[in-house]
């Protein structure tokens, strides 16, 4: 939980060890907290540890470089009870898109993760899906953020340098 952040990365700035934060939700000072320690130590944060999410993120980038005038909708669906709406995943895609998308929220069923980015043009459209059908995902993409921040040198990391790597 974002509550336990500062608690982490105090425990891994006093072992010169990196911390990976997976959460979202976080306060200021909780943010404020992970750039602090990301000073000192390696910190991979990143609201979701799925390749496949930052792969969407730079392709929704990619497509909207070709239609500037284009306002993008992101259409985000999780399980039912899921604490926060819009979640971090489609803050983050919006981010990726300049802030030139809107955000709707869809809490149904047991869905894992679904975020579509829907590019609305004159007499047509271009949608990227990205769809989680195992919440196992999140925990492959976890092991891989650690392996990757070991050895890294203080600083904050996310998925998309995973993805620059590979």
């Amino acid at each position: 939980t974002a509550q336990a952040t500062p608690v982490t990365l105090k425990y891994a700035a006093a072992r010169a060890i990196p911390a990976v934060i997976g959460t979202t939700g976080h306060t200021d000072v909780q943010r404020a907290a992970i750039s602090d320690a990301a000073k000192t130590i390696p910190v991979f944060y990143d609201s979701n540890f799925s390749l496949g999410m930052a792969a969407l993120a730079a392709a929704a980038v990619k497509v909207s470089a070709f239609f500037p005038e284009c306002r993008a909708a992101i259409i985000e669906t999780h399980r039912v009870g899921k604490k926060d709406a819009p979640g971090g995943s489609a803050k983050k895609l919006r981010s990726a898109l300049g802030g030139n998308a809107d955000i709707f929220s869809v809490r149904t069923g047991d869905e894992k993760g679904r975020h579509d980015i829907v590019f609305a043009l004159d007499g047509q459209t271009v949608v990227l899906t990205h769809h989680v059908l195992s919440r196992s995902v999140f925990a492959r993409g976890a092991v891989e953020a650690a392996r990757f921040t070991i050895g890294k040198a203080a600083g904050i990391y996310t998925m998309e340098d995973i993805v620059r790597v590979n």
